[in-house]
């Protein structure tokens, strides 16, 4: 992903080094994804992006994304 390339990098193993930039970083690089492929869960009291669950939810539970 052009957007942090700090964190994501496809060649590297594993391919999401999160501390790599700031947690709102990480969400907009994700928020503007084009694929949609990626979701997050915040744990800062943020919200959610895209597909990510609160806290006190199942993660394993499907969720719609946004419309």
């Amino acid at each position: 992903m052009a957007g942090s390339p700090t964190v994501f990098d496809a060649k590297a193993t594993p391919w999401v080094q999160p501390d790599g930039a700031s947690a709102d970083a990480v969400a907009a690089t994700i928020d503007t994804c084009p694929s949609g492929a990626l979701s997050y869960t915040r744990t800062d009291g943020a919200p959610n992006g895209r597909r990510g669950h609160g806290i006190d939810e199942d993660p394993t539970a499907a969720t719609a994304p946004d419309a």
